[in-house]
């Protein structure tokens, strides 16, 4: 899973994503996400992973997924807009998707 900047996992952003300016969607590159309503996905920012106390990371529920199959790509809508914690401090980020179980 590739974020695009327009807004297997882990996915590691390649494309500069202005993390100021996402609230609560984001465009994720290719229509083969699985993600459904009701899962859950976790934003790490990259500096997290050296720095156990970082605050730099995000656990939100995907209310929607709606695959743009001309662009190759998907929008993904949460439950809550991402702290400006996260959002002022986020540089590379690591995208987990935690799918929900029957």
């Amino acid at each position: 899973m590739r974020v695009i900047a327009d807004a297997d996992p882990p996915a590691i952003t390649t494309n500069p994503v202005a993390w100021t300016g996402v609230t609560t969607s984001l465009w994720l590159v290719g229509t083969a996400t699985g993600l459904k309503p009701g899962d859950a996905i976790l934003f790490v920012n990259i500096d997290r992973l050296g720095k156990p106390n970082s605050q730099l990371w995000e656990f939100r529920l995907v209310t929607a997924a709606t695959a743009d199959a001309v662009n190759g790509r998907t929008l993904i809508v949460w439950d809550e807009p991402l702290f400006d914690t996260f959002r002022n401090g986020a540089t590379i980020v690591q995208l987990y998707a935690l799918r929900k179980r029957a």
